[in-house]
């Protein structure tokens, strides 16, 4: 048995990525061969021996609140007794990111203690995190260009402000850059238009108390030079290789959440634009990776210019390493699953240090096939990829199926090949489908050396083959010859409303999810709440609403949509409203409206096409909303007060003072013929309206399941949990679904809002930590073979 201890967690922003590596690693390496150990660093440096059945929680905050519970407090351990734990391994695997991860405190300790562990030296993980120590280091090792300035918290604010004028006078960019000298690549970092701006950003960062130096560059975007990142990981002989650089195609700075929320707005491509220089690019990487003393593996971000100069500006020694990651994404290119990619950089960093190799694990064929289709044209388009992404990577951990990943576009069906399966988009995966052909031209050769170099015993365990395009007709003939089973991954429109379940249905192809008739039915939420209303149930309701179709409104006509604004406020009591697409998808376009003018600003936006509201009304209609598109009828409803739910330094905060009302989503799902109701997830919103970033980008948002005991009676939770029961049994719900209502922590009335028959299934999902909550608890992988089985009417094993 082969033990790895994975750490992650810590006191960085950015340990939500952590969390997704860590459930990551332990998905790919899911073998009877391979032991691994979680260690939940928490933000206080306190260890806490994690099971791996927490470990689905979506964000650090949601996870941190789980974790303080008396079971889980009485575990937590000290750094001393953690790493006589950790020396029982073979290797420790660091996945956080930042202070005490990335700045090599904790290489530092292990080292200490002469414990193996996969990555760069302590000193040079200092070295390289410090992005002013670095490109000081690589001016002086290399003769890179000093560009950039540093200031810090010894120097005056008129100091400041002259040297931020003199760099900003010599630059040729008109905007800037700035962010922390010893931070992520992407929190903390701004883009500000003038030396005023920037002066500003930089006493503000001084100022925080976490930022003791700042670095300023000039924003290289402006000077039309290409974004990307490349991996450099070693070969067996311990060669340093560069992999395949991706380019970042991106407006603006490549954030956060432009990074862990793919949308539109930014786009992924290998080779890209870069096709013409990766030779000089992968030669630069390696020589920066040998100056900084990087081992193991690590991620360079950096720039191209026209003229083929190549700077690099972020020095990761510890990539993210989540499904989609760069480090996954650039090992795809070469034929590599996850679970090979992860061993090959195990096995070189056991072989450096002299211990036990990894077991040479086969990679599980699986017997079950099953197309997984996601993609589509709505809005949810991109939580669409994801879904199916994870689909596939869950059902393929378990070893028991083959998964056949299918984007839907307007034009028809592509078969997604391993290589391009972890692009972010719909966008990226169908450019590079088209593009198969140049890409191919540009990659083989290179493939085959890369290969070559790597030398590795786990890879390439899979080829890179080409994309296959059908229109929707042939795609649906082919299904229908092949008896193939459909996983619909899909979010609104056609996938969801039942015109493609009514086709999957004609033509005899079994497929996931609730029949056509009740897609369709639950795709329209008016349609949908009307019936609901109509069972006459006690306890169960909705709330009162009024269409609005698009054809009736006419924008140069403000007195008539005041006059309906007064009305619908008189009539549903309540002084603001909720408006959304009538059959769009459970995100999509849903905003608090306050008055009139906000009603008028809304439906100018739908007008001119807008894909996302704009930061100016961000504030009013209540966060960050995606428009839907091709809408004809949208849904204005009352708004419902809900009671303050909130965590604030571990602590749950549940005032229901003003109302016992609290917004809730609950999962069903069918085994062997039968449905079941899984406990609630209470949602803890940041904003006064769940967006579609808090509910399927990891790292944000957070879930109580179930409802804590203390405000929630067992009484209640039952009575919520047998309503629902009984609406999905009503409606007709097979396989599984979602619905999201408000309940009343009194009395357990419900009011549903919606019902999704085809609900998120993203690694960051409410419906896994349901699963997971139930008794036995149900894995991610194992639910999903639910949500197969079920609807087949046949057992999961």
């Amino acid at each position: 048995m082969f033990k790895i201890a994975l750490l992650f967690g810590g006191p960085s922003m950015e340990r939500g990525v952590s969390l997704s590596s860590a459930r990551c690693f332990c998905d790919c390496l899911n073998h009877p061969e391979i032991a691994i150990s979680l260690y939940y660093v928490t933000p206080g440096l306190k260890i806490l021996p994690t099971p791996r059945s927490v470990l689905y929680q979506n964000t650090p905050d949601d996870f941190d609140f789980k974790l303080a519970g008396m079971d889980f407090q009485a575990q937590i351990i000290s750094l001393d007794e953690a790493f006589d734990e950790l020396a029982n391994s073979h290797i420790v695997i660091p996945a956080g990111h930042g202070a005490f991860f990335e700045d090599g405190e904790l290489t530092r300790l292990l080292e200490e203690k002469q414990i193996p562990c996969v990555g760069t030296p302590s000193a040079n993980c200092l070295l390289a995190f410090d992005k002013a120590r670095a490109l000081e280091h690589l001016s002086k090792v290399l003769g890179t260009k000093r560009d950039w300035l540093t200031l810090c918290k010894e120097n005056s604010q008129n100091s400041i402000e002259s040297d931020v004028k003199s760099f900003c006078s010599n630059a040729t960019s008109e905007t800037f850059v700035v962010k922390p000298t010893r931070s992520g690549s992407s929190i903390d970092v701004f883009q500000c238009s003038s030396p005023a701006e920037v002066s500003e950003k930089v006493a503000e960062l001084l100022s925080s108390g976490s930022q003791s130096e700042v670095l300023v560059e000039q924003n290289w975007k402006d000077l039309d030079q290409l974004e990307f990142s490349v991996l450099v990981v070693e070969s067996s002989t311990h060669e340093p290789v560069a992999l395949l650089p991706t380019e970042v195609i991106c407006p603006g700075i490549y954030t956060y959440s432009k990074k862990y929320l793919p949308s539109e707005d930014v786009g992924l491509a290998i080779p890209g634009r870069l096709h013409t220089h990766l030779e000089s690019i992968r030669a630069r990487a390696v020589e920066v990776y040998t100056a900084l003393g990087m081992r193991d593996f690590g991620r360079l971000d950096g720039w191209l210019s026209a003229d083929g100069t190549i700077r690099f500006s972020d020095f990761n020694v510890i990539s993210g390493l989540g499904q989609t990651s760069f480090f996954f994404l650039q090992f795809a290119h070469l034929g590599f699953s996850h679970a090979a990619a992860a061993l090959h950089v195990i096995s070189t960093s056991c072989t450096r240090q002299g211990i036990t190799q990894p077991p040479r694990v086969p990679t599980a064929k699986g017997s079950i096939e099953v197309d997984v289709l996601m993609g589509g044209t709505t809005s949810e388009r991109q939580v669409s990829v994801q879904s199916g992404t994870n689909v596939c990577f869950k059902l393929r951990a378990t070893g028991r199926w083959i998964t056949n990943p299918k984007l839907l576009t307007a034009r028809g069906v592509f078969s997604i090949p391993p290589q391009y399966e972890l692009l972010h988009t719909c966008e990226d995966i169908e450019r590079a489908c088209n593009s198969h052909t140049d890409i191919e031209r540009s990659l083989e050769p290179l493939r085959s050396t890369l290969a070559a170099s790597l030398r590795s015993d786990f890879g390439p365990d899979r080829e890179c083959v080409a994309p296959h395009f059908q229109t929707l007709p042939q795609y649906l003939t082919a299904c229908q010859k092949s008896e193939s089973m459909v996983f619909l991954a899909l979010h609104g429109g056609i996938g969801e409303n039942g015109v493609l379940q009514a086709k999957l249905e004609q033509a005899g192809i079994r497929f996931t999810g609730s029949p056509a008739s009740v897609s369709a039915l639950c795709a329209e939420k008016a349609t949908t709440n009307a019936f609901i209303d109509g069972l006459g149930l006690t306890g169960l309701s909705t709330p009162a609403r009024f269409r609005l179709p698009l054809y009736m409104i006419n924008l140069s006509d403000e007195s008539w949509l005041r006059a309906q604004w007064y009305q619908w406020i008189k009539t549903l009591g309540s002084s603001s409203l909720i408006i959304k697409p009538a059959s769009d998808g459970c995100s999509t376009g849903v905003a608090r409206l306050s008055d009139c003018d906000d009603l008028i600003d809304y439906l100018k936006l739908v007008r001119q096409g807008e894909e996302l509201v704009p930061p100016s009304l961000v504030g009013r209609l209540g966060g960050c909303i995606r428009l839907p598109r091709a809408t004809t009828e949208f849904v204005v409803e009352e708004f419902i007060e809900t009671a303050t739910v909130a965590i604030k330094d571990m602590q749950l905060i549940w005032d229901t003072e003003y109302s016992p009302w609290v917004e809730v989503t609950v999962g069903v799902f069918e085994r062997q013929g039968r449905l079941h109701c899984m406990n609630p997830s209470v949602t803890v919103r940041a904003k006064e309206l769940l967006s579609l970033e808090e509910k399927f980008q990891t790292g944000t948002g957070i879930n109580l399941t179930p409802p804590p005991r203390e405000h929630v009676a067992d009484t209640v939770v039952d009575a919520v949990k047998d309503r629902i029961l009984r609406i999905a049994k009503a409606i007709g719900i097979q396989g599984f679904a979602r619905l999201d209502a408000f309940i009343n922590t009194h009395n357990g009335h419900v009011k549903i809002i919606e019902i999704n028959t085809l609900p998120g299934m993203t690694p960051a999902t409410a419906i896994f930590h349901q699963a997971l909550a139930e008794n036995p608890p149900i894995p991610p992988g194992d639910f999903l073979e639910l949500a197969i089985f079920g609807k087949l009417g046949k057992s999961a094993r």
